[in-house]
């Protein structure tokens, strides 16, 4: 089991991982089999996106969810 900084735990057992920033902060993907893992902080907030998208779908997904923060009360 590996333990991301945020204190979400994501088994990464026979997994590739990959360290990167993401908006500016430290983001952790997991890929696993089928499912790809997307972790990531913001402040005192963490995230985790995970599902059968590709990883960079996830990371997508993720920017665009910083994007929105303007004026919305979402991620910055």
């Amino acid at each position: 089991i590996h333990s991301i900084d945020a204190g979400i735990n994501v088994n990464t057992e026979n997994a590739e991982v990959s360290e990167f920033s993401l908006n500016g902060q430290k983001a952790t993907s997991i890929i696993k089999e089928s499912k790809n893992t997307l972790v990531w902080s913001v402040r005192e907030y963490s995230y985790m996106l995970e599902g059968q998208l590709a990883i960079e779908e996830l990371i997508r997904i993720a920017e665009n969810m910083a994007e929105r923060k303007s004026g919305s009360g979402l991620i910055s």
